[in-house]
């Protein structure tokens, strides 16, 4: 099963979602479907990984806002201070 078959192409709009790999690929993927995905797609990251890889992503990534971190260390039981929350520029 293709990425692009199963989350929406918008998410990854500055690559080609056609060549992503669920495993090469699986820190963009979570982190862009946790920030911008609809419920049915982070339902999907659910699915195809672990709960400890999805955890292991959010602890590395660089890039979430404060309400996807905020929501995801309740739901994942992550510690807030554990997670970076990107400055938001507007």
């Amino acid at each position: 099963m293709k990425v692009s078959e199963v989350l929406d192409k918008s998410l990854f709009w500055d690559v080609n979602p056609e060549r992503l790999d669920w495993q090469k690929n699986c820190q963009l993927i979570i982190e862009r479907t946790l920030q911008r995905g609809l419920t049915k797609e982070v339902e999907a990251i659910f699915s195809v990984y672990t709960d400890i890889q999805i955890r292991e992503a959010i602890l590395k990534s660089k890039t979430l806002d404060k309400k996807t971190a905020n929501y995801f260390s309740i739901k994942l039981d992550i510690p807030l201070a554990n997670i970076h929350v990107a400055t938001e520029y507007y």
